[in-house]
């Protein structure tokens, strides 16, 4: 299983491939830090958590904080992991 070093690389070349070109909307910076993965469950009508539940790899701008959040399996292959 890959490190978190290893798995931000891995999440930098998926998102060059891709052409994302994370430029923060808050501050404009272009400095960003891999949060690793965010899991979000769905609530059901009566309440209670699902079983099923969206995961995705998050990064935050290191100026401002400001948050983007990336569908977790497209990015899935190059980051190798099980998360």
């Amino acid at each position: 299983m890959p490190n978190d070093e290893e798995k931000a690389a891995g999440f930098a070349r998926w998102r060059d491939a891709m052409g994302i070109k994370p430029i923060c909307p808050a501050c404009k910076s272009q400095d960003w830090i891999f949060k690793g993965l965010v899991a979000l469950p769905e609530i059901l009508d009566d309440g209670k958590l699902s079983e099923l539940f969206a995961s995705f790899r998050s990064i935050m701008c290191d100026k401002c904080g400001y948050v983007m959040l990336f569908l977790a399996a497209p990015s899935s292959e190059l980051l190798d992991d099980d998360d």
